[in-house]
């Protein structure tokens, strides 16, 4: 008899958070937003060994392991989350599972062999075309040098211009483009393959210096993705390790900023105020940034909050001369916690109270539906930059999920690739 490691492992880890948070709530509602989750990740991991990594992987695991780690009460950060939110949240959830696959599986019906034809026949990025489109990353790094490197100055986070980290984030794309290369060449042309790995380290560095844990993220997952995405080459076991890693070098730089910026609160006080001295350091502080998206929505929801200003686009006007109230900035203001950082809101509470909950129920749908139809159009596709943005779009869109409010670079970032993109094909035709 053969033991699969991996099947006892998955079975063991599912059995455990089972009866941990089977003991921990009575919640009915929990109870099936858990199960909803669990029983959906646990098909993508199951299957993994044999098809590989997919965009389905993550857009089911990272919206379930959202929701269920953020609205667990296991502690006292921002208040306890009710079973009306529960039942809001379950449902959403579920809205979002079902227009993913059916996006999915109208992208897989259709005939786009024409397009399939153009884009694996540009594999290769133009070196000249990766330089431009770095142009808008080098102006946003020019706007933050003068100010510090949050990075390693965490006081300085707050006081970079808003504009630069718009401008920074379009390295995203010039990283994408250099990944791709060195993925496409690794087995054609050795010397020019370093030659873009040490373009994808450089980009990696420029997206890492503004201090944004999720950009670090965003860049560890789409390595991840390509180097994992083709069947054979990733197990159970090993996405276990690699998670574990990475919660511990996120959750580790939380505390790191704690520990050198004197105006934010300590990790050791933190855990003790919010009642989270059983989770340690490192998981409560994912616990608490999920967990705030969830608890202000409901708080927003339940009191009829009406903003002050536009939630929606308030992030696109402060690329605008003389604006910088930001949506988050405009919730902080509404509860009355301004202090240099504004606060999340979650899409669920930012679309309801602005919008009502028939057009957040339209944007949740079309929105799983366009990154579902993307994500499986990519998927047949023999091209590393077109896979690695639909993987960008999912993550964005999860983003969203937890921010609430859309930033530029939501649109501004896909219109950069799809233009320098399409330029390639262009200029392949030649």
């Amino acid at each position: 008899m053969i033991i699969n490691l991996d099947n006892i492992i998955l079975r063991l880890f599912l059995f455990v958070l089972f009866s941990f948070f089977l003991y921990l709530f009575n919640s009915s509602n929990y109870i099936l937003l858990f199960s909803l989750g669990v029983v959906y990740s646990y098909f993508e991991f199951s299957k993994i060994k044999k098809v590989g990594i997919s965009l389905d992987f993550f857009f089911y695991t990272l919206i379930s392991f959202y929701f269920i780690i953020g609205s667990a009460n296991i502690s006292g950060y921002r208040g306890e989350v009710t079973e009306w939110m529960y039942f809001h949240i379950t449902s959403f959830m579920l809205l979002m599972f079902i227009s993913y696959k059916l996006g999915s599986g109208l992208s897989t019906s259709m005939n786009l062999d024409w397009i399939k034809r153009k884009v694996e026949a540009n594999g290769i990025i133009n070196f000249k075309l990766i330089i431009l489109s770095s142009i808008p990353g080098f102006i946003g790094l020019l706007i933050m040098l003068p100010t510090g490197i949050p990075l390693i100055q965490s006081d300085k986070f707050t006081l970079v211009s808003p504009k630069a980290y718009f401008f920074l984030e379009m390295f995203f794309v010039t990283f994408i483009f250099c990944l791709n290369n060195y993925l496409a060449l690794k087995n054609q042309n050795a010397k020019l393959s370093r030659f873009y790995l040490n373009l994808t380290i450089l980009c990696f560095i420029l997206l890492s210096l503004p201090g944004y844990r999720g950009w670090i993220l965003i860049c560890c997952f789409l390595i991840f993705y390509a180097t994992y995405e083709k069947p054979g080459r990733i197990t159970v076991t090993k996405i276990f390790i690699i998670a574990s890693l990475g919660a511990l070098v996120l959750g580790g730089l939380a505390v790191y900023r704690r520990i050198v910026n004197p105006d934010l609160t300590l990790a050791s006080d933190a855990l003790i105020n919010y009642e989270a001295e059983h989770l340690g350091e490192i998981f409560a502080f994912i616990h608490f940034s999920l967990r705030e998206s969830i608890t202000i929505s409901q708080t927003l929801i339940e009191n009829g909050i009406p903003p002050s200003y536009p939630l929606f686009l308030s992030d696109f006007l402060t690329i605008l001369p003389n604006y910088d109230m930001a949506g988050g900035k405009v919730i902080a203001h509404l509860f009355s916690e301004y202090s240099g950082v504004g606060l999340t809101p979650g899409a669920l509470g930012a679309l309801i109270i602005e919008f009502g909950y028939f057009p957040a129920i339209l944007v949740v749908f079309l929105s799983s539906f366009t990154v579902g139809f993307i994500g499986r159009l990519s998927k047949g596709y023999n091209n590393y930059s077109f896979k690695l943005f639909s993987l960008l779009l999912l993550i964005y869109y999860i983003h969203y999920l937890h921010r609430g409010i859309p930033k530029p670079a939501y649109l501004f970032v896909p219109l950069l690739f799809m233009f320098f993109f399409t330029l390639n094909i262009i200029r392949g035709k030649k």
